[in-house]
Parts: structure tokens; sequence; C-alpha cells
């Protein structure tokens, strides 16, 4: 007879964990491309990038120009030219020249013709308004530079004789903190610091030009008043 079978219990066991298996660290980007002379960027296809000492980032895009001597230049010099005409510093000379046209340049100071449209509306309101005030004197104003170049000139001629001293009266009137005006070559010029522009004319013969220029180059703004001189 054939012996029964025994029932064999189960044996328990404790559920072992798998040990981790180690893995090779991964391996750093590669670096990025980089053209001569410029070790720290590159463009990726897309964009621009740079190493900022850790990782390739995208480079910050560049500050759009400054509108701020656009403003200055614009609101100043609106108030000086009101002031200007409106107090007499212009008085027409009686002479046979008093109707010429006055010649505006096409760069001035190596500056070309200003397009921006903020500046240009400006020119043809101070244009307007001394041709009125001005009574027939021929008058004219050209505008020159752009914000992104840095830097924009008005040009203002007129065939007519100015005081210096009630020019620079107006230019005060319209600016803050105006020193008393110095002689650069043929010209008085004053900076006005708060606004952060530079005022010359230069008048005589029955003929006066003045220019507003951004900044603080009495110098520049002088030699331009020359240069326009120059071709009237």
């Amino acid at each position: 007879m054939a012996p029964e079978p025994v029932a064999v219990e189960p044996v328990a066991t404790e559920a072992v964990a798998p040990e981790p298996v180690a893995t090779a660290p991964l391996a750093p980007p590669p670096a990025a491309p980089v053209g001569p002379g410029e070790p720290n960027r590159h463009f990726d296809g897309q964009q621009w990038l740079v190493w900022n000492g850790a990782a390739w980032v995208p480079e910050a895009p560049p500050a759009p120009p400054s509108t701020g001597g656009r403003r200055t230049l614009i609101v100043v010099v609106a108030v000086i030219v009101v002031a200007l005409v409106a107090g007499g510093a212009f008085v027409a000379s009686r002479v046979a020249n008093s109707h010429k046209a006055i010649v505006i340049p096409s760069t001035l100071g190596g500056l070309n013709k200003a397009t921006d449209p903020q500046v240009t509306s400006a020119a043809d309101q101070f244009r307007s308004q001394a041709t009125s005030a001005l009574n027939g004197v021929a008058t004219d104003v050209g505008a020159y530079g752009s914000a992104g170049e840095g830097q924009i000139a008005l040009l203002v001629g007129a065939r007519g004789n100015a005081s210096s001293d009630e020019f620079f009266q107006g230019v005060a009137s319209g600016a803050s903190d105006i020193p008393p005006p110095t002689t650069v070559g043929n010209s008085q010029c004053v900076s006005a610091s708060a606004e952060q522009i530079a005022v010359c004319m230069r008048s005589g013969g029955g003929l006066t030009v003045a220019v507003f220029l951004t900044g603080s180059d009495t110098s520049k703004a002088s030699s331009m008043v020359d240069e326009a001189w120059d071709q009237q």
C-alpha cells in the first residue's frame, strides 16, 4: 500500500528589497559653440545665449533707446521758443534780405534730419509760432538726430538781430539753473544741467542762428551754429 502524502507547511520568508543599482552620473551638457572673440556668448539658432558662470542662459534683450532726451528737448524748447518770439528777442532787420529764406541744412553736426514724428511735428509747431510772432520776418526751424542716436538738435534761424541778454532770459524762462552765457567760438552758449541741454546762439548783420542740443556739449552746439550760419 502506498504511503499517504505528508502535508508540508509553507515556510514564511521575509521580502528582501532589491539592492539599488549604482548608475554612472549624467554627463554635463556639451559646451556651447562659441565664436572667435566671444567666449561667453553664442547664437543657438534661435536666440543669443550668454554664460553666467554656471550655465548658458538667454541673453537679455537690449534696452530700448531712451526717449528722455527727446521729451526734454521738445518740452523745454517749446517753452523757450514761445518765450523768445513773444518777448521780441528777434527784431526784424530792415535790410534787403530780411525776407530771404533761411537755409535748413540736410545734415547738421553729423546728424541727419529727424524722422521721429514727435520731433518733426514739434519743429513744425515751432516754425508756425515763430513765423506768426515775427510778423513776416523769414524764419525756419530744423530738427536733427534721434533718440536712438543719442542726440537730438533743433536749429532756429531768423533774418533778424537778437539781443543776447533777451535771448538767454527767454532760455531761463523755459529751463532752470541757467548760468550766465559764455563765449564758445563765435557763439554765446549755456548748458542747462537740469534739463541736460546745451544752447548756443549767434547774431549779427541781420541774421540770428540758435541751436538747442541734448546733452551738455556747448562746443558741439557752437560748431553746429557756425555750420548753419555759413550756409545762409
